[in-house]
């Protein structure tokens, strides 16, 4: 799951991060954003609709998702990249860069993946595996849509 992803986009940080200290930001961006941003997000079509309480009162702390593991993660690169302290403010160092939190990055994989989803042959697995859940009211892309 999760997890899994968020553990090997670290290692893949800490493998590139030696190469970076001669790195223009730009080219460092790039290569966070070739390397390991997809291994972070892998499968966030799927976990991503259920690592959040989305009710619909809650909306407002989706702009807090610092503390979801990804996140912390790219902010980590962001301050690295900037080199400035860990105690740098996290919306400083993402917006010196023109970085958005990864969480709309996975919003819009959910919305992809539905909409495919809703697209596909009424016989095919994926259509009728997404029916199924509308009908079972089971929290996820439905509370998310």
């Amino acid at each position: 799951g999760s997890e899994m992803c968020i553990r090997d986009s670290f290692k893949a940080q800490f493998a590139i991060s030696p190469g970076f200290y001669n790195m223009p930001v730009k080219v460092q961006l790039k290569v966070y954003d070739s390397l390991v941003k997809p291994i972070s997000l892998y499968g966030s079509e799927i976990w991503g609709a259920y690592i959040y309480n989305w009710k619909k009162n809650d909306i407002d702390s989706l702009f807090f998702s610092d503390g979801l593991p990804f996140e912390k993660l790219h902010t980590r690169f962001c301050k690295f990249a900037l080199q400035v302290s860990y105690t740098c403010t996290n919306v400083l160092a993402k917006s010196e860069l023109g970085r958005y939190p990864l969480f709309l990055n996975i919003c819009i994989n959910i919305l992809k993946f539905w909409i495919h989803a809703r697209n596909a042959d009424k016989n095919s697995l994926i259509y009728l595996a997404t029916s199924e859940e509308e009908k079972s009211n089971i929290c996820g892309y439905y509370e998310i849509l």
